[in-house]
């Protein structure tokens, strides 16, 4: 039932529309309203500003700063101790590479745990113009749909890519796999994520069977880059595509947990 409304909501041009109230309708919890009402002058507790409603939406697809605040710090302290777990601390990285940083949710919290040079890429040149003005901490440039970056080889001893390839069809994560190992140093550690079996009840039986095939299932290809571009895919699919040139250091399967749902892929460049 709710693919068959997406799609006619997609059909008549307010799938945009109708994501938006239904995103901004779940999350308005009474726990998220309490949160939402200690946030104080626009800023998070770090100091720095956060960014207008719309642009949160375009990364999170919620307009609440609470919300916006405290899944990006759930996600890097998960991030960090994944990290640790395998033996790759957060501190001991020296230049990272946030690839696809948005409006910066995730960035802000990573400099809390290192005193690494940081950098924030992302297609939409919009994000990156806030994040310019109002992220001091780090460098931002705009990356195309398509590889290159204007990085020189081996800029990077750590990359995130959170919710990142979980839009982009096989062609164009093939292409940013390939990228990504040419700007990462030997011994470097990738971080990425997929949608994964937690996430793929919405898809039909035809479809799950495609992801045990270790095939990559693709919706919406057409808008490649976007949050409507939705892509699923097993471990079998990340380690026969994506792993080359790479040895997997650690595999996380989604938890049933807001904003920890996603498969993560601990990447090492060989």
């Amino acid at each position: 039932m709710k693919r068959a409304i997406k799609a006619g909501l997609h059909k008549v041009g307010l799938l945009n529309f109708g994501e938006r109230v239904y995103f901004n309708l779940k999350s308005a919890s009474p726990s998220v309203l309490w949160r939402q009402l200690q946030v104080k002058d626009n800023r998070g507790a770090d100091g720095y500003p956060l960014p207008p409603p719309n642009l949160m939406y375009d990364v999170i697809a919620s307009r609440w700063q609470a919300v916006f605040l405290d899944s990006g710090q759930k996600v890097v302290d998960d991030m960090a101790a994944q990290l640790a777990q395998f033996g790759h601390p957060l501190q001991d990285f020296s230049s990272i590479l946030d690839f696809g940083c948005g409006c910066g949710r995730l960035i802000r919290h990573v400099q809390k745990h290192t005193d690494a040079i940081l950098t924030g890429s992302d297609y939409n040149a919009s994000l990156i113009a806030w994040c310019q003005t109002h992220l001091s901490f780090a460098s931002f440039s705009v990356n195309q749909l398509l590889p290159p970056f204007t990085f020189a080889p081996a800029s990077f001893d750590f990359v995130y890519a959170r919710s990142v390839f979980t839009h982009l069809p096989a062609e164009t994560q093939e292409a940013w796999i390939a990228e990504l190992r040419r700007v990462m140093r030997p011994g470097g550690v990738l971080y990425l994520t997929m949608h994964g079996d937690r996430v793929a009840g919405g898809l039909t039986e035809n479809q799950r069977t495609a992801m045990q095939r270790g095939e990559l299932v693709v919706l919406y290809s057409s808008r490649a880059g976007e949050n409507l571009c939705t892509t699923y895919a097993g471990k079998a699919y990340v380690e026969e595509k994506l792993c080359t040139g790479f040895d997997l250091l650690g595999f996380i399967p989604g938890r049933d947990e807001d904003h920890l749902r996603q498969d993560i892929y601990l990447l090492k460049k060989q």
